[in-house]
């Protein structure tokens, strides 16, 4: 299943002006919350990824801490 993921480039380094790309899967490509779950209201919140945005942008967005992706 993994396989079947497309992949894409993802810049690791700290630095803007020195980029550091590593190729990885992109396993939010495909992802979606089964629909038995998504009645749990509890549980999940829907969000829209907005393009570009990174995982650790929205753990800044929804927690002030990007470590949290």
């Amino acid at each position: 299943m993994i396989n079947n993921l497309p992949e894409l480039f993802y810049n690791i380094s700290t630095k803007p002006l020195d980029p550091d790309f590593l190729l990885v899967k992109n396993i939010w490509r495909r992802g979606e919350i089964l629909k038995q779950f998504k009645s749990e209201v509890t549980i999940f919140t829907e969000v829209t990824v907005g393009d570009g945005e990174r995982p650790e942008d929205l753990a800044t967005r929804y927690y002030d801490n990007p470590f949290y992706n």
